[in-house]
Formats: structure tokens, sequence, C-alpha cells
């Protein structure tokens, strides 16, 4: 198992050094706040290693 994981990881350290710029930029126009767009940036980057979809953020106060 150690062998498959740390290959994945490195295919997709290098996916997402690829993608990051894309995937921030959408979240900054969307969401207008740096800070904001690194968090769903991140988010997306930990559900694609986890290989479970992004959970809903709640609205609830």
């Amino acid at each position: 198992m150690t062998g498959k994981r740390p290959r994945r990881c490195e295919r997709l350290g290098a996916e997402w050094e690829t993608h990051r710029p894309a995937v921030f930029g959408a979240a900054y126009r969307l969401l207008g706040s740096a800070a904001d767009a690194e968090d769903v940036a991140l988010i997306a980057l930990w559900s694609e290693v986890e290989g479970t979809p992004p959970r809903r953020a709640s609205t609830r106060s």
C-alpha cells in the first residue's frame, strides 16, 4: 500500500500546482475574498485527496 499512496499524492500534487491558480481565481471572483478563496481551494484539494465530494457549508447562524 505504501507504494501506491506516495505516487498518487505526487500525481495529485503536480496536478494541483497546475490547476490551483484557476481554482483560486474562480473562487475569488465568486467570493470576493482572498482568504475565503484560499479556503475553498484547499477544500477542493483535500476532497480530491480523500476521494470524497466537498461538503456544503452550513448557512445557519
